[in-house]
């Protein structure tokens, strides 16, 4: 009898770890994998770096957060063991369902606040749902249990199938195949500068009081020529800041990349600043 019973404790601790860490790898994932990566390829344009510089951070907090969530779920003995997973495995889920489904339109993103009470239904929505999938994973963490692994292993796989397509259609912004020589980046001539300041988000009228109720202000720019008018004429900073240095306003009539390209070496103020002799 007592080799039967040995493998029958066999099969329950490699059950155990199974599961274990199939909720935690589910967990780690979701949080540092796949939530980042689907952020960055749909807004890749307004990062200024590649993928695989975050990538390596993404990974490592992923291998730290399932080890480590599965070795506090391994510690834990008979029903606490099923009601960790459970509650893990509905964790998991909630913050996939809510970075993939639950995409609610609260307006652009441009640094404005946000009027939550105008979207108050949406937080509704959420809390009903979250509660629900909550208390259903503690009070029926039986049913989860049985199913909580083989979820965990087939929603992973549909996150690796999201991030394929979404990193294929992605776009592949030029500027990100070069980098900076920052050797001379502060070295200046003695005798001749141009420098161009370009405040991002920063409200044009805003800065005009600014500077005429503080002259201080206004003398720390002594030497500059304020172009109050040069507005971005875009809610990104991506479209605006080709605008500004080459006025012509992009009409979605051609790819970005290709507007971008064109636009600087026709006629721009950086062209214009090297046909000077200028250090751009």
């Amino acid at each position: 009898m007592v080799r039967p019973y040995g493998l029958f404790m066999n099969r329950t601790v490699k059950g155990k770890i199974f599961s274990s860490f199939a909720v935690s790898v589910f967990l780690g994932f979701t949080l540092f994998v796949f939530g980042p990566s689907q952020i960055y390829f749909t807004n890749a344009a307004e990062f200024s770096y590649a993928y695989s510089e975050i990538l390596k951070y993404c990974l490592f907090l992923f291998l730290v957060a399932a080890i480590l969530s599965g070795l506090i779920l391994l510690t834990l003995k008979n029903d606490f063991f099923e009601k960790g997973v459970s509650l893990l495995f509905a964790i998991s889920f909630l913050l996939w369902v809510q970075g993939s489904i639950f995409l609610w339109d609260y307006g652009p993103l441009d640094g404005r606040l946000i009027q939550w009470k105008d979207f108050s239904y949406y937080g509704y929505i959420d809390t009903v749902f979250w509660l629900g999938c909550l208390f259903f994973a503690l009070f029926k963490s039986k049913i989860v249990y049985r199913f909580a692994s083989k979820l965990s292993i087939v929603l992973i796989l549909t996150q690796l199938v999201t991030l394929s397509v979404d990193c294929y259609g992605a776009p592949k912004p030029s500027f990100k195949g070069y980098v900076f020589d920052n050797s001379e980046k502060f070295t200046f001539s003695k005798k001749r500068n141009v420098i161009i300041l370009v405040l991002d988000a920063l409200q044009s009228d805003v800065f005009q009081e600014i500077i005429n109720e503080d002259r201080k202000f206004r003398n720390e720019f002594d030497g500059f020529i304020y172009f109050r008018n040069a507005l971005a004429g875009f809610a990104k900073t991506y479209a605006s800041v080709p605008f500004i240095l080459t006025g012509h306003y992009y009409d979605n009539s051609i790819p970005i990349q290709e507007f971008i390209k064109r636009v600087y070496l026709d006629d721009s103020i950086p062209r214009l600043l090297k046909e000077n002799d200028f250090r751009v």
